[in-house]
């Protein structure tokens, strides 16, 4: 210590320091105070904002976390913020406060449900003494958007990500605390071999937990092979001997030798309860005949990450794994369109059938009156409403005879198998336009519903079209996007004043329109 004053020109200010001492009699205790002129502090403390205890990190010591979102919430006032907001801002800054703690302790489960509380009242708009409709389960909303969600953070999945980076630098990297570990816990064994038991750490037992997952992405590079288990480990490809050779590893006696005793004793260390006929010994014989071309070094074994191409480890990729195997669901192409955020998260909710249309209200308990359309009376549902409605078909036979698109079963027929067949060059083109038609029907509607504002003609509501295509191709990455959605506005406004003359009113007659 005085070494390290010396050296930095710093002095440590032993008056405001305190000294914590673990598994020290008293008088050891005051021997040190006295050296350091220090007082004596008590666990459990906070060191650098983590919670550090005797025994084990309990749920109030998360308290701080649930704190902190709770008074971010009141500051926000999500009110005051859209949608495609409160997603931005539920994702960059609410989901990260738990980080700190997520890289070192076992996330409890009753502490994430009330940090998944916090972060859906601020994405559904719920005030302390209000209660919103939330549209979508939270395990979709917290799917990746490239999987059919809303690619909210999974706080469940990012806490065994994290986690795995210890693995990663413990399997890697030789350090201070790599060898107290490995002392302490591993005993000259691989981590394959190191089990979880009575008396272990909160931290190591959380390692241990996510171990085996951990593991099943690993794959070991074979240099000298005293580090590779000849059975357990991922060695000649994405699989281990044991599930390859599965009759061969229930009958093996040695079950976690390495391959460089395998190899340097000529297979004898390999002893089985009994003798290998029929089936066995053809196993036997192929398993030899895959291991044939390995050849030993000098140089140490070696782990690779396989979900990264440099095998090198990464919490995006751990966590995107995670997330993969818990479903697997179609890409959403909506979430690659360039338009707003809020328009975004509006066209997925409705692809799904979750926007808050009369149907829908009812499910959820709505007493408010009808369930009749606001344009033309039927029964409203997200179906009806942007497809079936005589406003809705009007619009789209307009656009059918301009641009020669649809007509479409439904929405998500619409964005899944249509718009998924169209070239790659044009997909986003449409994808405005489209994305375009059914944001002006829904604030029609919404016009009508709230503020009583009713539109002269359906024309108007493609000149409402126009504006929104147009106010969107500033978006556009390519000046040959924007060009191509100028153009298209253009056409859409030249055909709309060939069907509708002010002095001579509708030129086509209304069964085709609507047809």
């Amino acid at each position: 210590m005085l070494l390290w004053i010396k050296m930095s020109g710093l002095k440590i200010n032993f008056h405001k320091s305190e000294v914590y001492c673990v598994g020290m009699n008293d008088r050891r205790k005051a021997d040190i105070c006295q050296i350091l002129t220090c007082n004596m502090g008590d666990l459990p403390m906070k060191y650098l904002g983590l919670p550090i205890n005797k025994t084990r990190i309990t749920r109030k010591d998360w308290n701080s976390c649930e704190n902190k979102m709770e008074n971010r919430l009141g500051c926000w006032k999500g009110k005051l913020i859209d949608i495609g907001g409160r997603l931005l801002l539920l994702n960059s800054c609410l989901s990260s406060i738990p980080f700190y703690m997520l890289s070192f302790y076992p996330l409890p489960k009753g502490v994430r449900k009330r940090l998944d509380y916090f972060r859906a009242r601020l994405l559904w708009q719920e005030d302390a003494g209000s209660r919103k409709y939330h549209l979508e389960k939270w395990p979709v909303i917290c799917t990746p958007k490239n999987m059919g969600g809303m690619g909210v953070l999974d706080l469940e999945c990012m806490n065994i990500a994290l986690l795995g980076k210890w693995l990663w630098k413990l399997e890697t990297e030789d350090g201070i605390w790599q060898r107290m570990l490995k002392e302490k816990y591993g005993h000259k064994r691989v981590l394959v071999q190191i089990k979880s038991k009575v008396g272990d750490s909160q931290f190591w037992k959380a390692l241990m937990r996510i171990k085996a997952i951990f593991l099943s992405f690993c794959v070991k590079k074979v240099g000298s092979g005293d580090r590779t288990l000849f059975w357990e480990d991922k060695w000649l490809g994405c699989f281990t001997l044991a599930e390859k050779f599965s009759q061969l590893y229930n009958v093996v006696l040695s079950k976690f030798v390495t391959v460089a005793a395998v190899f340097n004793s000529n297979w004898s260390v390999l002893k089985f309860r009994r003798d290998l006929i029929g089936d066995k010994l053809r196993a036997w014989r192929a398993l030899k005949k895959l291991c044939v071309r390995t050849t030993l070094t000098d140089v140490d074994d070696s782990v690779v990450w396989s979900l990264s191409k440099k095998g090198v480890f990464s919490v995006k990729s751990f966590y995107n794994a995670l997330k993969i195997r818990q479903m697997s669901l179609e890409k959403n192409v909506i979430w690659d369109l360039k338009v707003p955020l809020k328009v975004k998260v509006f066209l997925w909710l409705a692809s799904r059938n979750k926007i808050l249309t009369k149907d829908n209200l009812l499910k959820k308990g709505w007493k408010g009156g009808s369930k009749q359309c606001f344009f033309c009376g039927s029964d409203e549902t997200v179906q009806h409403l942007f497809l079936e409605c005589v406003v809705a078909k009007f619009i789209w036979r307009v656009i059918s005879m301009c641009f020669n698109i649809g007509p479409f079963v439904t929405l998500e027929h619409m964005w899944h198998d249509w718009f998924g067949r169209l070239r790659r060059d044009s997909r986003h083109v449409v994808g405005v336009g489209l994305a375009a038609v059914i944001w002006s029907i829904w604030r029609c509607r919404n016009d009508i519903c709230f503020r009583h504002i009713f539109p002269n003609d359906p024309l108007s509501l493609i000149n409402v079209i126009c504006y929104w295509i147009s106010s969107w191709a500033i978006l556009q990455k390519s000046v040959a996007k924007e060009k191509s959605l100028a153009v298209g506005v253009r056409l859409l406004e030249h055909l709309t004043s060939e069907i509708f003359s002010r002095e001579h009113g509708w030129r086509l007659s209304s069964a085709r329109l609507c047809g």
